[in-house]
């Protein structure tokens, strides 16, 4: 599978989306494909781990790394005893005062690379 990217044109500063979608790790709030935020360990900061419950049951076991606040955020995890490996980034840039695009990278890898 190719890495799925979205990129967004959002009516808001880096600064409100980080606080009302990342800083309380509610993603279900805002990720269509996230029914439940699971045994979150903290707030959105390097090393946090939680669990993505998606809509079709499965679940997804998450570490953040890479936080820069009101900025970018890396989540790596891994399924199926470690063999396909998950990345997601996620980039939030100004276009201007009250404007921000949100890039959003999601990709598998498995043990041959990219799945």
């Amino acid at each position: 599978m190719a890495p799925v990217e979205r990129t967004t044109a959002v009516k808001s500063t880096p600064v409100t989306i980080w606080s009302a979608c990342f800083e309380q790790m509610k993603w279900d709030v805002w990720d269509p494909d996230v029914k439940e935020m699971k045994d979150v360990s903290g707030g959105c900061v390097n090393g946090t781990t939680f669990v993505f419950v998606m809509h079709d049951g499965s679940m997804i076991p998450m570490e953040l790394r890479n936080v820069v606040n009101n900025t970018s955020l890396s989540a790596f995890g891994s399924i199926k005893g470690g063999a396909i490996k998950l990345e997601l980034d996620i980039v939030i840039s100004p276009i201007d005062a009250s404007n921000s695009n949100i890039n959003y990278i999601f990709q598998l890898k498995g043990c041959l690379g990219t799945i």
